[in-house]
């Protein structure tokens, strides 16, 4: 009796050690997850500003375009689309509203 009760106490203690080492490693674990978690957030919003910022830039140097074909017509001079080409990705009823716009004002 006194063997079995000593034998099913290392038992115990070999789990106990076994289940400790275990929840140390899942909570290592999870401590690297929670690192890589905030990690990527700050790498996706990192992302986004410069995708942003590129955005804006781009829509910058198309209204600078659109403004300088404008001006060119405005003068009298044939403009070609090959001289243009970024102008050809937007949207084209969005220029033809803003054509139709500055040509009301100048009316």
């Amino acid at each position: 009796m006194i063997k079995g009760r000593k034998k099913l106490e290392k038992e115990i203690e070999t789990l106990k050690l076994t289940i400790q080492s275990e929840i140390d490693t899942i909570l290592g674990a999870k401590e690297v997850a929670v690192l890589m978690h905030n990690l990527s957030l700050k790498y996706q919003a990192e992302i986004q500003r410069q995708n942003s910022a590129v955005q804006i830039a781009d829509e910058v140097t198309l209204k600078k375009m659109l403004k300088e074909k404008l001006y060119k017509e405005i003068q009298g001079f044939r403009t070609f689309p090959s001289e243009y080409q970024e102008l050809e990705k937007v949207d084209q009823n969005d220029i033809h509203l803003i054509v139709n716009s500055v040509q009301q004002k100048l009316s």
